[in-house]
């Protein structure tokens, strides 16, 4: 005879699923604590989060989805840096550079530099 102990497995709506990876998203929020808060392991989260960013990505689609065009900027400006201003630059492979000043919405920093390393 066998006997284990713990708690037994909950069955999660893909509903439930995304409103719990959205708890994520939020700032100041971790995933190991949304995790321990809804009783589940980071790692399963972790999983969640991967598989609805690559069906949402893949249901972006057809002539909807975004189009990016390559872009080649000639002679560009020298950049003023000052204390009030910041500036970060990333070289990418392709030989792309792309500034990235501290006014910058880091949501398309983000769209910008996965597009740039998509490959």
């Amino acid at each position: 005879m066998d006997i284990i102990l713990g708690r037994a497995r909950r069955s999660r709506s893909d509903e439930e699923k995304r409103a719990i990876v959205a708890e994520t998203m939020v700032d100041g929020e971790s995933v190991s604590s949304v995790a321990r808060r809804h009783g589940i392991n980071a790692n399963m989260l972790f999983t969640w989060r991967k598989r609805f960013r690559l069906e949402d990505a893949a249901a972006v689609t057809g002539p909807e989805a975004p189009d990016f065009l390559p872009v080649a900027i000639k002679d560009p400006a020298p950049v003023q840096v000052t204390a009030d201003r910041p500036v970060v630059e990333l070289d990418f492979e392709s030989g792309a550079r792309l500034r990235i000043f501290s006014a910058a919405d880091s949501r398309v920093i983000k769209s910008v530099i996965e597009a740039m390393t998509r490959g």
